[in-house]
């Protein structure tokens, strides 16, 4: 069984501090002191994410559920009485209420 397999989590924690405040690359710092580079970057990344769920659990402790969602409505679009719009093309003008439904508009300009 090699080292790494029977460090605990507290002295991954204290090589991956060392590490970052050593100035020396991950696999420089593995090569002194004897660590395989992949399993360093994985054990890294294990403690980033376990930190940050961590964070997480903690934020929640903070905020009330109740303030965590706010309900939104939002305000009906109004259009103005007698809105319109025109295609024109050549000599032909054709009129529309804005409130036309998109998917016939372009069935009727795939069709012409």
């Amino acid at each position: 069984m090699s080292d790494q397999s029977r460090r605990n989590r507290e002295e991954w924690q204290s090589l991956i501090e060392q590490q970052a405040q050593s100035g020396l690359g991950v696999a420089e710092f593995c090569r002194e002191h004897g660590l395989n580079r992949e399993y360093f970057y994985r054990k890294r990344r294990q403690e980033y994410f376990y930190r940050k769920r961590r964070q997480m659990r903690d934020a929640k402790t903070l905020v009330p559920a109740a303030s965590c969602f706010v309900q939104v409505v939002p305000a009906p679009l109004a259009e103005p009485a007698g809105s319109n719009f025109e295609l024109q093309y050549r000599d032909s003008r054709l009129q529309m209420p804005t409130s036309t439904d998109p998917v016939w508009l372009a069935q009727l300009l795939q069709s012409l």
